[in-house]
């Protein structure tokens, strides 16, 4: 024997026909892997599966014998099979018949950039992009029947660098000039971060200050008593109200400064307007000097700040000595109101300012643009603080959904001429408003009711609202109630009601922005309203009907009636042990809190009412907004 084994001889005699099974490199770039085919099997009889190994990155295919298993490969990552030129995903049949070849996908190396503005193109950015080439060489693997082919990497090819002048060159085309920082760009292009980099800052503008009045007065309605952290709080004492002498100065305007243009990354001006001036609105009780720099008080009383336009006014007070009765008549006094005796069934006063009562009220009807104080009870009447505010702290938002309906009513009625399908002939010999009518009873229902709500809240008040308010009203049941839309000749009429409608927000909104109170130390069979908090600080609140914009606070017993306000609603005890129906209902932001609460309340806070059945104490109302109304009690 020559001592070569019998897989020698084998290789020895067929090495031409492996040779013939041999592949290289080539193709694309895409490296293909050498595969050597073993096509002698093992000596007759026996039946040996195919195989097929990985041996230093080359493919070794052994064919199987008579009837065995044919060896298979299947790609894995970074691994390409052919079968015939064509890609395959699976797995491969290694056999006599099958041409197949398999490739290694590597991975260029790649470096790009890109450069960006801001909106106000006061900042440029740039972004370097960098990818590392990679290079893979087939893993070697033992023989089996079915190999997963993997690779590994072998090699890593750094990314081609970016020059500065290229940058340089884009910043050129982009119109980028001003204010570059070099370094920046330096520094990413050394290391590239991959992310937004400010390679350029423009100059932002400083805008101008306008004129400015300063106000020299408070503008708390009271100077608000400090209490120490030991002392009980007093709720009837709620500290002075402010005052001016004649001769104090109000308020005085401070000059302008005019503002400094700016400068885009790209140099363009960014331009800052001239400051504006502005006068001193002054009302009565206010006089102008210095040639109007400065608002001094010509009467001594309260200084307040009134409307939009902030117009600076001095409230007086007006005293009556006795009663408000059948001998005095009505009140009706711009300022403040002070009242030493009652106010009697049916009188009526009101006040620019507020109204102080040392007496009672019985059924009485006192409207205060500020504050209201009673000293002993109410009994039937009504007593409204905030003026307009008060009527509008409760009508504003249905106002406001009104608009919002016409609106849409416009739109759908806008929509429906649009559309082809729709015919238009009825219309033109009936006008509008059948339309108007049929969509207000099929899609806008609320329409009607929200304005028969506001009809019915404005029967119950005495007091004087702005004109406006009630021609939009008594407008809008004529056109949009009952059979009134049948009325409707031209879309116009309805376009109208709708910029009416705006104006009275306008008016309720600037209504709205001073807060007044009510304090009272009994009240029964009445209405209060106000635009800031009630006070009931005797025995309770008994059958009263009580609107607070803010607060109530009742030191003693609220049975039956109802409250609304937005921010809390304190009480002692509310409801009573006879279970004698009691309404109390608050904002979603607001509290409740109530030391006994007894069956038969109702407690309405947001969205949500609940009724009680059980007598409560220590109870703490509000919302919450994964569990909706809480109640948390002793």
């Amino acid at each position: 024997m020559s001592g070569k084994n019998i897989e020698d001889i084998i290789n020895e005699v067929l090495n031409d026909e492996v040779d013939k099974h041999q592949t290289s490199i080539s193709e694309g770039g895409i490296p293909k892997i050498p595969v050597h085919v073993d096509t002698i099997g093992v000596p007759q009889g026996e039946n040996n599966d195919g195989t097929v190994a990985v041996k230093n990155g080359q493919i070794v295919v052994k064919n199987p014998t008579e009837v065995s298993k044919y060896p298979s490969i299947t790609p894995g990552k970074g691994v390409i099979i052919k079968v015939n030129g064509k890609e395959i995903n699976g797995s491969v049949l290694l056999t006599e018949e099958t041409v197949w070849e398999v490739c290694l996908v590597d991975e260029e190396p790649s470096s790009s950039f890109d450069i960006s503005l801001s909106k106000d193109e006061l900042e440029a950015f740039l972004i370097v992009k960098a990818q590392f080439g990679k290079k893979f060489f087939l893993e070697d693997q033992n023989e089996a029947n079915h190999l997963v082919l993997t690779v590994k990497l072998i090699e890593e090819i750094a990314p081609p660098p970016i020059t500065v002048e290229e940058v340089t060159e884009r910043l050129n085309s982009l119109g980028i000039k001003y204010g570059l920082d070099m370094p920046a760009v330096e520094s990413e292009l050394k290391e590239p971060t991959g992310q937004k980099v400010v390679i350029a800052r423009g100059q932002l503008p400083v805008p101008p200050q306008d004129v400015r009045i300063e106000y020299l007065f408070n503008m708390e309605e009271r100077n608000q008593k400090q209490v120490s952290g030991n002392e009980r709080v007093n709720y009837l004492d709620r500290g002075k109200f402010q005052a001016a002498e004649v001769g104090t100065v109000l308020a005085v305007k401070r000059p302008a400064v005019t503002g400094k243009s700016g400068t885009t990354v790209t140099g363009k001006e960014m331009q800052v307007g001239e400051p504006k001036d502005i006068e001193i609105s002054v009302g009565d009780g206010v006089t102008l000097m210095s040639q109007g720099q400065k608002a001094v008080a010509s009467a001594m009383g309260r200084p307040v700040l009134v409307g939009t336009n902030k117009t600076i006014k001095i409230l007086s007070e007006l005293t009556i000595s006795g009663n408000v009765d059948i001998h005095t008549g009505h009140i009706e006094f711009k300022g403040d109101v002070i009242i030493h005796g009652n106010v009697t069934e049916g009188l009526i006063v009101r006040a620019g300012g507020r109204v102080t009562v040392k007496g009672h009220v019985y059924s009485g009807h006192i409207m205060a643009e500020g504050d209201v104080s009673i000293g002993q009870n109410l009994v039937g009447g009504t007593v409204t603080a905030g003026g307009e505010g008060a009527f509008f702290s409760r009508s504003l938002t249905v106002f406001i959904q009104l608009q919002n309906n016409l609106q849409k009513l416009l739109a759908a009625i806008k929509h429906l001429k649009d559309n082809p399908l729709f015919c238009t002939e009825d219309l033109h010999i009936k006008g509008d408003g059948n339309l108007v009518k049929l969509l207000i009873d099929m899609k806008f229902k609320e329409i009607p009711k929200m304005i028969e709500t506001l009809n019915n809240y404005i029967k119950t008040i005495y007091y004087q609202v702005n004109p406006r308010v009630q021609e939009c009203i008594e407008l809008m049941t004529g056109k949009l109630t009952g059979l009134g839309p049948l009325k409707i000749k031209s879309l116009d009429e309805l376009t109208e009601i709708e910029k009416i409608e705006g104006e009275i927000i306008r008016i309720g909104q600037e209504a709205l922005g001073s807060t007044a109170s009510v304090t009272v130390k009994y009240a029964q069979n009445a209405s209060i309203e106000a635009t800031g908090s009630i006070f009931i600080t005797g025995p309770g609140s008994y059958h009263t009907n009580i609107f607070a914009g803010r607060a109530v606070t009742i030191t003693g017993i609220c049975r039956g009636g109802f409250i609304r306000a937005v921010k809390e609603i304190a009480v002692s005890e509310l409801g009573s042990a006879t279970s004698v129906a009691t309404k109390v209902e608050i904002d979603e932001s607001g509290k409740i809190r109530a030391g006994l609460v007894y069956p038969n309340v109702y407690i309405t806070v947001g969205r949500q009412t609940i009724k009680t059945d059980n007598q409560m104490h220590g109870v703490q109302c509000s919302w919450n907004d994964g569990t909706g109304l809480t109640i948390n009690k002793q």
